[in-house]
C-alpha cells in the first residue's frame, strides 16, 4: 500500500486506492457559488462524472446514491452549494466517512 509520501513525482504515479471503503460528501466546483444554473454550470458537473444530477431549492431526499451530484439553487435559479455523494478511502485509524470528515474538521 502506498503512502500519501509515494506521489511526489512530476509525472504522475500509478494510483493504488485503500483497499477499506466508505462513503461521504464533498463539495466540488465552489467556483460556480453565486452563478446562474444553466448550461455552462452543468458543463462543469459533466465533469465530475455524476451517477444522477439533481437540482433542489430546498431539502432533499436522503436516499444514498454514490457519485450523484446535488445542486442547490435559490429562488432566482443561483447556485448556492454543490455536493457530491462519493465512496472514500479508509487510511488506518478511520473507521468510516463520517470519521474521516471529523478528522480533518468538517463534521
Amino acid at each position: 500500500m502506498k503512502t500519501h509520501k509515494d506521489y511526489f513525482s512530476s509525472l504522475g504515479v500509478d494510483f493504488e486506492p485503500f483497499p477499506r471503503r466508505s462513503y461521504t460528501v464533498i463539495e466540488p466546483l465552489p467556483f460556480l457559488h453565486g452563478h446562474q444554473w444553466d448550461d455552462r454550470a452543468l458543463a462543469y458537473v459533466d465533469a465530475l462524472r455524476p451517477s444522477q444530477v439533481r437540482v433542489v431549492t430546498d431539502g432533499v431526499k436522503l436516499n444514498a446514491c454514490c457519485w450523484r451530484v446535488t445542486i442547490y439553487v435559490n429562488e432566482h435559479n443561483f447556485i448556492e452549494r454543490i455536493e457530491q455523494e462519493v465512496q472514500v478511502g479508509l487510511p488506518k485509524g478511520i473507521m468510516h466517512g463520517m470519521d474521516l470528515d471529523s478528522k480533518l474538521g468538517r463534521a
